[in-house]
């Protein structure tokens, strides 16, 4: 169960790293007017999909392994049913859980991505600035 929730984290990790690379790839391909407006555009728009859903599946999966280890979240003891192996993840987790909600995770990684989508595209200019040179 907790492979899954981590193989699923990394899928979204990598699709948040690839999202602006490959859409620039596609908008350089197609020789458009605009294109830094359009990549932005493009990159914002699938970025914070993947953002947002990126922060919910962190806090679905937590809540999703806490039931999994048996945690009760009603009762007056949550922890009666967790098996004493475990205890301590499930308590890691279950702190975890109560920090703040994953709309402010996501708003919060918001404010590191739009910088990334930004230094792929200078990237990307100073690539074929460079290539440019060595072809003349």
């Amino acid at each position: 169960m907790e492979i899954t929730v981590k193989l699923i984290k990394y899928i979204f990790m990598l699709c948040l790293l690839a999202c602006p690379a490959v859409s620039l790839y596609f908008i350089n391909k197609k020789e458009l007017d605009y294109e830094f407006s359009i990549y932005f555009a493009i990159s914002i728009l699938i970025g914070s999909v993947l953002l947002f859903t990126s922060a919910w599946w962190g806090d679905f999966s937590n809540e999703l392994l806490l039931h999994h280890f048996g945690l009760e979240f009603g009762a007056s003891n949550p922890f009666e049913n967790v098996k004493a192996e475990n205890l301590p993840e499930a308590k890691r987790r279950l702190n975890s859980y109560m920090g703040i909600g994953w709309p402010l995770k996501a708003i919060i990684a918001y404010l590191i991505y739009v910088p990334y989508i930004l230094f792929v595209y200078i990237t990307s200019l100073a690539i074929y600035w460079i290539n440019s040179k060595i072809k003349s």
